[in-house]
């Protein structure tokens, strides 16, 4: 299915191709990229969101050396138990 509205970009911001299946959305806006990039940055983009998400902290031990991380998802929390 192609896109009437908008004439094809010159070149992906990243690799410079000119010739993709799908443009797709990067940081720079939409149709920035091309399919392989796109695919790429919307990988590392979730996974940065992940760990951003995952906050470490002390706990209240009497080993100083423990942490906890807590990790949320679909609005439950998770913790785990980290070992340096």
């Amino acid at each position: 299915q192609k896109r009437s509205g908008q004439p094809p970009p010159g070149r992906c911001h990243s690799c410079n191709t000119t010739e993709t299946p799908e443009w797709r959305r990067g940081p720079d806006g939409a149709r920035t990229l091309c399919n392989a990039c796109g695919l790429h940055f919307a990988k590392l983009t979730r996974k940065r969101a992940q760990v951003a998400a995952a906050t470490v902290h002390d706990t209240n031990s009497s080993d100083p050396g423990d942490k906890e991380a807590t990790r949320r998802t679909d609005g439950e929390s998770e913790s785990i138990q980290l070992i340096d």
